[in-house]
């Protein structure tokens, strides 16, 4: 019966997630571990590269790597991944702006909020609705750290080349930096090693949702659920899975999930099957609600 492979998929993504939490407490301390090592490059910068006048920072010689600890998944130090930016400058409709060496893309323009740092902006500088904000490339000035900092940092640029190297200190810089592309840095390498284990969970959660996918898709075109009981339909679309993780749960949800256990268990079981589709992501709490159909039990024992 499908049931059963959708619950051994089921299980499979339960233990991954397992290891991808373990995974993500490791991130979590390989970045704190981190960065004090990309700190140290800055003590005779304090303003990295937002301290170079406007003519070194963007001389048409300079480039420069951005290093994100916790790229994706909205930052997050636990999910996030190691992402490398080569920048460097051209001319776009007569505007100087940031572009990606790697992949070509245009990064946004270097406009008076992209080389001013973010302490000195003023107010209208930070409204994301305004127009200079919405055009500039702000990955330099939100990598440059600053003694007002009230975070921790997880991005830094580096230069790579161009007149500021004649600098010792943004030459210790470059150096780091051509070794942090080299995976020659040991605290950077441990968090691309995390990451690539980050990589292989996601894509063997896939694997496991493709099986459900398919399990359910195959049950719902055979028994539409909709012909079958459009009342039960509705209730499952407006159904707050997680209302229990609440402070204070909506008490009417807990009379909701016993009327749609109900419901299901009352149905042939291949056909509650095909219902799982309609709760989209959160398909494993109505799976939870056919643990005692009675057709399950049967085959069970």
């Amino acid at each position: 019966m499908q049931i059963f492979n959708i619950e051994a998929a089921r299980d499979v993504i339960r233990q991954i997630e397992t290891r991808r939490y373990e995974i993500g407490q490791k991130r979590w301390q390989a970045v704190v571990d981190a960065r004090p090592v990309l700190n140290e490059l800055f003590a005779n910068t304090p303003n990295g590269v937002m301290g170079l006048n406007f003519r070194t920072l963007l001389h048409p010689e300079a480039s420069y790597l951005v290093i994100d600890l916790a790229c994706g998944d909205y930052g997050c130090q636990r999910h996030g991944r190691v992402n490398f930016t080569r920048v460097g400058f051209r001319e776009v409709d007569g505007v100087t702006s940031a572009v990606d060496l790697t992949s070509g893309q245009v990064l946004g323009a270097m406009n008076t909020i992209a080389i001013t740092h973010y302490r000195h902006w003023p107010i209208e500088f930070s409204y994301s609705n305004n127009p200079l904000r919405e055009a500039a490339y702000t990955g330099f000035v939100f990598g440059s750290p600053s003694s007002q900092d009230s975070l921790p940092r997880t991005r830094w640029v580096l230069p790579l080349s161009g007149p500021a190297l004649r600098h010792p200190a943004f030459q210790r810089q470059a150096d780091f930096a051509l070794d942090a592309l080299a995976n020659k840095v040991l605290a950077l390498n441990v968090l691309l090693k995390l990451d690539r284990e980050n990589d292989e969970t996601r894509m063997e959660t896939e694997e496991q949702q493709a099986i459900v996918a398919k399990a359910v898709s195959a049950a719902a075109a055979e028994f539409p659920p909709e012909e079958w009981d459009a009342a039960l339909v509705k209730l499952i679309r407006s159904m707050d899975w997680t209302f229990d993780y609440a402070d204070r749960p909506v008490v009417r949800y807990y009379d909701q999930r016993t009327q749609i256990k109900l419901a299901l268990c009352a149905l042939p079981l291949q056909v509650a099957v095909g219902f799982l589709g309609i709760a989209g992501c959160e398909w494993q709490y109505p799976l939870g609600l056919l643990h005692n159909h009675p057709e399950r039990l049967k085959l069970a024992a």
